[in-house]
């Protein structure tokens, strides 16, 4: 177990901690989940690790995929530079975002 930050209680807690990639159309539902990897057990910086599933899994998304929601936390320079790199769009949820590529 490692930790990871909780919006619920506002701080880091210890725990698991996985990372949902889901496309969602109107006739059927598919998702990978994958556990965060634990930043002991790896060279990947925290925001390395939640990038990394994504560029796995970018090729199996269907073409007509072109934008990603997500958290706030994602909103990170590096990730959303890993996001276009992909030829990804990403729209971000919740707090405030202010980053400009």
């Amino acid at each position: 177990m490692g930790k990871f930050y909780s919006g619920g209680t506002g701080r880091a807690e210890k725990g698991l901690e996985i990372s949902t990639l889901a496309v969602v159309n109107m006739t059927e539902n598919t998702a990978s989940t994958r556990q965060t990897i634990d930043r002991s057990e790896s060279e990947l910086s925290r925001v390395d690790s939640y990038l990394h599933p994504l560029q796995q899994d970018c090729a199996s998304l269907p073409p007509q995929v072109r934008y990603l929601v997500a958290d706030a936390y994602y909103s990170k320079t590096r990730y959303l530079q890993g996001v276009v790199a992909l030829g990804l769009h990403q729209i971000v949820t919740g707090g405030v975002f202010s980053q400009t590529l």
